[in-house]
């Protein structure tokens, strides 16, 4: 089995532990090899080699090409009476790793909530304070409103068709979100701007 991850290969290493605790498996080292004994189960299915590694609770099970060529995953699996065997995480042989689904797409594809206290995210685009320079080409409320009188959305935010689509990037999203907020803050600033000037010119007109 090729391209194991540093993860499979301690996750392995204390399937191994726990084997030996629990389950009896005896290890021995012959010649600097590392020799498991215990209850293996190795069929070929659709043409690749599947090998199971079974637990009290679950198993991890191993797939590749049956001559060992080409790119292999690791499967983990736990077991119930009421559900029977329910597959919670693979490790694919090109790296990725889904979570809740068997075909991940990033080096990490969560299908289902995550709950943490952080997420810091490395930017692949510039953060907005362009929009603060003197050549940024901010629109005006009159192009703004047509704008979104024509396509539904504001400039430079993607429609909700497309994100239903292709989904939301958070690092991406954010910086749009934080320019359209810039661009408020000058909006604003303007605004008050003439505010003051009307305001002066009341009190004058109150003076005469």
């Amino acid at each position: 089995m090729k391209n194991f991850s540093l993860l499979t290969f301690l996750l392995l290493v204390n399937w191994v532990h726990a084997q030996v605790i629990t389950s009896g498996i005896e290890v021995e080292n012959t010649n600097g090899q590392t020799i498991i004994k215990g209850q293996f189960r190795t069929e070929t299915v659709d043409g690749k080699a599947h090998t199971w590694l079974p637990w009290e609770n679950g198993e991890i099970y191993l797939t590749g090409n049956k001559d060992g060529s080409g790119e292999g995953d690791v499967n983990f699996r736990t077991y119930s009476d009421a559900e029977g065997y329910l597959d919670i995480m693979v490790v694919k042989g090109n790296g990725n790793v889904g979570i809740g689904t068997a075909s991940p797409d990033s080096k990490l594809t969560v299908k289902g909530n995550i709950h943490t206290e952080e997420i810091t995210i490395d930017l692949s685009v510039p953060a907005p304070d362009y929009v603060f320079t003197k050549d940024y080409d901010l629109l005006t409320i009159e192009e703004v409103q047509q704008h979104i009188k024509e396509k539904g959305h504001l400039p430079n935010i993607p429609s909700a068709k497309e994100m239903e689509t292709h989904g939301v990037a958070l690092g991406i999203m954010n910086m749009k979100l934080l320019e359209k907020i810039e661009e408020l803050t000058l909006y604003v600033i303007e605004q008050h701007k003439e505010v003051n000037t009307l305001r002066k010119k009341v009190e004058q007109l109150e003076n005469k």
